[in-house]
């Protein structure tokens, strides 16, 4: 089976980005080197699957390594080479412990989002509406190098990846798959799509807000002075001769590592949406909409995080309450 996980790498691989091809090929590789001893491929993936859970890999860990084998040995059965029996052994294999499809929310807190404002601020800052129009018409016109306007290319971008996933919750692969015409600020919704095959079967849309839209706006201004020649959003914007080039997945990836510091991801961007969307009273069906999440129940997580006693949340919703049930107010007896 070592030939087989070897063409299957080969062949059926490289169309991943440069990340998720190097973690399918780790376990893979961790998978194959287990067959010999565990006597078949079933006790292998047991045995993969309690190493990582022995040195405390986190569940959604356990699981992609389970889909990654699952994955090899589905095209393996198409091709002939195990049997049917052998498949449904592999995938009768469960993850061991008590895993839990629930997230775990990582909000940023109020002070850290204000230093991911001061860190942009300093490192990218952005020219006024009239400077930056001025500047981006020049380069357009090639009458200023890329070099002037670089700075605020970049900030503009940055934010306004930023933005969606804050202020809209997006995934980071549904921001990074994006196009031009789903994306516009004229729009009222974003045509979201999973992931860069953009089916149009499985897209969604989103609510746009007025913040967000002026982000979108100042980078597709950008966008516009550039004229790549594609349709996608997103751009290498490190360097002039690469900036009208679409950005790959593996440096979207990395984007606000690279640009703003170690810690800041578009994941935990998107729970510091949920979050505060629920402080403001939103449903769980109507948050369960936004993030495009699959159960209601996925989003039930999110609102544990919030703090605070029943008696504090009753008495915040007092007044409103009795206007809703036409409560008599009693006044209060005077002195």
């Amino acid at each position: 089976m070592r030939e087989l996980i070897a063409v299957y790498e080969r062949e059926h691989l490289s169309s991943l980005s440069i990340d998720r091809r190097r973690t399918a090929v780790r376990v893979l590789d961790e998978f194959a080197s287990r067959l010999d001893s565990a006597h078949g491929s079933t006790n292998a993936l047991r045995l993969l699957l309690g190493s990582l859970l022995e040195r405390g890999y986190a569940d959604g860990t356990l699981q992609k390594t389970r889909a990654v084998v699952l994955g090899f040995a589905t095209w393996a059965w198409h091709e002939g080479q195990i049997s049917g029996d052998e498949l449904l052994a592999l995938r009768d294999v469960r993850l061991m412990g008590a895993p839990s499809r629930e997230a775990t929310p990582q909000p940023y807190r109020p002070t850290e989002l204000r230093q991911l404002r001061a860190v942009l601020a300093e490192r990218w800052p952005v020219l006024d509406e009239y400077t930056a129009a001025r500047w981006l018409s020049r380069f357009r016109e090639s009458r200023s190098p890329y070099s002037r306007v670089r700075t605020h290319v970049i900030g503009c971008q940055i934010r306004a990846a930023i933005a969606l996933a804050l202020e809209l919750g997006l995934r980071r692969r549904e921001i990074y798959a994006l196009i031009v015409d789903g994306a516009h600020p004229d729009n009222s919704q974003i045509v979201v799509f999973r992931d860069m095959t953009r089916d149009v079967e499985t897209c969604r849309v989103v609510p746009n807000r007025t913040t967000t839209r002026r982000a979108v706006a100042r980078w597709l201004a950008c966008r516009n002075a550039i004229a790549p020649p594609h349709n996608a959003v997103w751009l290498n914007t490190h360097a002039g001769p690469t900036c009208a080039r679409a950005m790959t997945a593996a440096t979207f990836n990395r984007l606000l590592g690279t640009y703003v510091g170690v810690g800041w991801t578009l994941k935990r961007l998107r729970d510091t949406c949920a979050v505060a969307w629920v402080r403001t009273g939103l449903a769980p069906d109507k948050l369960q909409e936004l993030l495009g999440v699959a159960r209601v129940e996925d989003v039930l997580p999110f609102y544990r995080h919030i703090g605070g006693s029943l008696a504090d949340e009753m008495d915040a919703r007092d007044d409103f309450f009795d206007e809703l049930i036409g409560a008599v107010r009693i006044r209060p007896i005077a002195a």
